[in-house]
């Protein structure tokens, strides 16, 4: 068979190697396993209350499908009568572009109830001023993917819906993967202030690479191909 046959398998191949996508983890912030800012980020109604945000870049354009992260139900009143009993209801978790330091524009958001949420507790922590304090991995597959670019930045939020505003959620501290701080937004005035800390969340999908060397193959045969063509 003469190359010039082979041509369109050629280009089908290099588009499919350019289409196949794998599931990775495509940014984390690890939990801190240890002394760091447990962030507020909860509310009755979505009026009150506290919501946290923490920002990122990812390394290359992909789509997000997944997000995990870390935190704790906490009696925040003395005399702080921790453990409590788990009662968070819904979760809101949404994807802002960047403005100036701040979220921006809203570009995704998911209203679940909890019983959608995948919860395990993989530790206690015994607290000298708050008592026992449970910390839970949460996981969370999005009804649609997100597309993200590469190297640009985006804020995530977690909020949890309870029904008392105490105890609370809070969101737990991250080892320095970004710039050792994240934003907490007064639901009731929409101020917004600096706390000390990454959050501890991760976000896994899709990333679909340019397989360039393919491409330049297919392309170089090609050449060929055109050139066999006018020498017959």
């Amino acid at each position: 068979m003469k190359l010039h046959n082979l041509l369109p398998a050629i280009v089908l191949f290099a588009i499919g190697l350019s289409s196949t996508a794998q599931a990775v983890t495509l940014y984390e912030q690890p939990l801190l396993e240890g002394p760091g800012f447990w962030a507020i980020t909860d509310t009755i109604d979505g009026s009150t209350g506290r919501r946290a945000y923490d920002n990122f870049t990812l390394l290359t354009t992909a789509d997000i499908s997944s997000v995990t992260w870390w935190g704790s139900i906490t009696d925040t009143s003395p005399p702080y009568d921790n453990p409590v009993a788990y009662d968070i209801q819904n979760w809101e978790l949404s994807i802002w572009a960047n403005n100036n330091g701040q979220p921006g524009q809203l570009l995704y958001s998911e209203y679940r109830a909890d019983a959608e949420v995948t919860r395990e507790q993989i530790v206690v922590v015994d607290d000298p001023t708050s008592g026992l304090l449970p910390v839970f991995r949460f996981d969370l597959a999005l009804g649609a993917s997100v597309l993200l670019q590469a190297d640009t930045g985006y804020w995530l939020s977690i909020l949890a819906f309870s029904p008392t505003g105490n105890p609370w959620f809070q969101w737990l501290p991250a080892q320095v993967e970004g710039d050792d701080a994240s934003l907490s937004e007064n639901l009731g005035t929409g101020q917004f202030f600096s706390i000390p800390d990454d959050r501890a969340f991760a976000l896994d999908g899709s990333v679909v690479p340019l397989p360039a060397a393919v491409w330049l193959l297919a392309s170089a045969l090609a050449g060929i191909s055109l050139t066999q063509r006018r020498q017959h």
